[in-house]
């Protein structure tokens, strides 16, 4: 199951919002989102992980729960359900409590039937505007959105199950993300690393714009590798359709939502980033070819 359409922006002066088209029944994705055996398999931005305490999804119901963050912290949240009509609507508060993250606001998620597939749109409304552009600006709330959705729809990808037919393997760099950015969008750069161990390659071709073709080959080969078509994003994305999913980001934002500033190491500042990929399989050489180098 896929989702079709996908976007976060900024909505008046208080307000986050986010919507997402996923290519499965209504009822179903109700189920993952209401339910603690599953919400725990894709709650949260990429790298973190969710622990349920509790969960009582009714109005006045509460769910207490630790996302564990790939900084190695823990985030004690808490959600207070305001309101529940079933499958169509959630309204919650998020936050409150002297324990909690430093981070209160209130959400609307609605639940649109299209046919088989399901709209989910995601209505975050903060205290006052400085205090929204805050979180966008120092935790990244924006992707962080984005991330969350984008990981809902790989649960429903495997029926739901917590499965996924998404391979994701991820590693941290120690170089700049220019640096690192730099190695997968020049030809001569690719050359150096791409391809499993002890696979080398001349031959080779790269468009590097949105609908461009990566062709690659050993010397005289007669059918190079071709990945395409190239998609990128504002936030330096490059995706390879159906094969190769290429996700470049600062090691802070990748913990969005609400780490406290600074408590997230590793950032871009600091010269590190945090590289996921997404595909069937992937061997790197990357990090050998830049230890060469140095």
């Amino acid at each position: 199951m896929a989702a079709e359409s996908r976007n976060a922006a900024l909505v008046g002066d208080r307000e986050i919002r986010g919507t997402r088209v996923f290519d499965a029944p209504r009822e179903l994705v109700w189920k993952v989102w209401t339910e603690p055996e599953h919400i725990g398999k894709w709650w949260g931005p990429n790298g973190f992980t969710t622990t349920t305490h509790k969960m009582e999804v009714k109005a006045g119901g509460v769910w207490r729960f630790v996302m564990h963050g790939p900084d190695g912290r823990d985030y004690q949240n808490k959600i207070t359900y305001l309101e529940i009509v079933p499958p169509e609507r959630l309204v919650y508060r998020h936050g409150g409590d002297e324990d909690l993250e430093p981070v209160s606001f209130q959400t609307t998620v609605t639940f649109v039937a299209e046919g088989n597939k399901t709209r989910v749109t995601m209505r975050s409304v903060f205290p006052t505007a400085e205090y929204r552009d805050r979180v966008v600006k120092e935790h990244g709330a924006i992707e962080g959105g984005e991330q969350h959705l984008a990981r809902l729809d790989e649960h429903l990808a495997g029926g739901g199950t917590g499965t996924s037919r998404a391979f994701v393997i991820s590693r941290v760099f120690d170089a700049p993300r220019d640096l690192v950015w730099k190695a997968h969008s020049e030809l001569e750069g690719l050359k150096h690393w791409w391809g499993p161990k002890g696979f080398t390659w001349v031959t080779g071709t790269l468009d590097f714009r949105p609908g461009g073709l990566f062709h690659y080959g050993p010397p005289h080969a007669e059918r190079p590798g071709d990945v395409g078509p190239l998609r990128l994003s504002r936030d330096r994305q490059a995706r390879a359709h159906g094969l190769r999913d290429v996700v470049l980001r600062s090691q802070r934002r990748d913990y969005a939502p609400f780490p406290e500033p600074g408590m997230a190491g590793g950032d871009a500042e600091h010269g590190h980033v945090h590289r996921t990929r997404r595909q069937d399989h992937a061997h790197h050489q990357l990090g050998r070819h830049r230890r060469r180098r140095a």
